[in-house]
């Protein structure tokens, strides 16, 4: 039952905007520099311009469950 109440506050706390963008951009380093395979399918200026969109629309704190559906897009 800890657990439970522990994840359900956990995911129910927002997070701020500039903390999700520095993750995003993260993300998207770890992405450029271990991924063989992401300019594969689409060319740079593709993946890049959906990269920018996607941190563009971090633009307030936020759930963690609505920056997970942002990132997984």
């Amino acid at each position: 039952m800890l657990f439970a109440t522990l994840g359900t506050a956990l995911a129910q706390s927002t997070i701020a905007m500039e903390k999700l963008q520095r993750d995003f951009d993260f993300l998207v380093a770890e992405l450029r520099d271990k991924h063989q395979g992401l300019y594969q399918y689409l060319p740079r200026h593709q993946v890049d311009q959906r990269l920018d969109s996607l941190r563009q629309s971090i633009v307030a704190k936020m759930r963690r469950v609505a920056f997970y559906q942002i990132v997984l897009q």
